[in-house]
This record gives C-alpha cells, sequence and structure tokens, in this order.
C-alpha cells in the first residue's frame, strides 16, 4: 500500500507540474503577449510621431515658404513702384523740359520775328519821312 501511495504521489505530482507548467506557460504567453503589444504601441506610437513630426515639419515648411515669397513679392513690388516712379518722374520731366524750351524758341522766335518787322516798319517809315528821300 506504500508503493501504491507512492505511486499516486508520484503520478500525482507529475500531473499537478503538468498542470502547473501548463498554467505557468499560459500565464507566461498572457504576460509575454501583454508586453509585447505595450512595446509594438510604443514604436508604433514612435513611428507614428516621427511621421507626424515630418508631415508637420513638411507643412510648416511649406507654409513659411509660402509666406516667405508673399512678403518678398510685396517688397519687390513696392521697390519696382518707387523705381517705376522715379523713372516716370524723370521722363516726365525731361518731357515738361522739351516742351517748355519748344515754347520758349518759339516765343523768342516770335519775338524777334514781331520785333525785327516792327523794326522794319520804323525804318520804312523813316525813310520815307527822311528829307533825303
Amino acid at each position: 500500500m506504500e508503493v501504491l501511495m507512492e505511486v499516486l504521489l508520484e503520478v500525482l505530482m507529475e500531473v499537478l507540474m503538468e498542470v502547473l507548467m501548463e498554467e505557468l506557460m499560459e500565464e507566461l504567453m498572457e504576460v509575454l503577449m501583454e508586453v509585447l503589444m505595450e512595446e509594438l504601441m510604443e514604436v508604433l506610437m514612435e513611428v507614428l510621431m516621427e511621421d507626424l513630426t515630418e508631415e508637420l515639419m513638411e507643412v510648416l515648411l511649406e507654409v513659411l515658404m509660402e509666406v516667405l515669397m508673399e512678403v518678398l513679392l510685396e517688397v519687390l513690388m513696392e521697390e519696382l513702384m518707387e523705381v517705376l516712379l522715379e523713372v516716370l518722374m524723370e521722363e516726365l520731366m525731361e518731357v515738361l523740359m522739351a516742351v517748355l524750351m519748344e515754347e520758349l524758341l518759339s516765343s523768342a522766335l516770335r519775338f524777334r520775328v514781331l520785333h525785327a518787322g516792327s523794326c522794319g516798319v520804323l525804318m520804312g517809315q523813316a525813310l520815307s519821312t527822311s528829307p533825303l528821300h
């Protein structure tokens, strides 16, 4: 009977060890899966954050470039308008000076013609009334 008890105890211990090992393996697998899932989620979040950060940086860079181009264009347009206004004023002054000079020369020429004509009339009158005539 003692042998039977020993055998039973031994079988019981083996079965118990198997059950315990199975339970431990199941628990271990659960814990391992849990840890793996946590690690996987962390890695996924890091990758997502990197991708999002890269995309965010690309979008920010794009927006920054657009704003910079708008500002540059605005500054260039202001500079262009100033230069254009300056050139137009110079051209206008040249045209005005040319017209003014033409008018002055025309007036001076008319004055000379009128003056010469009146001198001729006076000389003609003087000659016609002179005692020599």
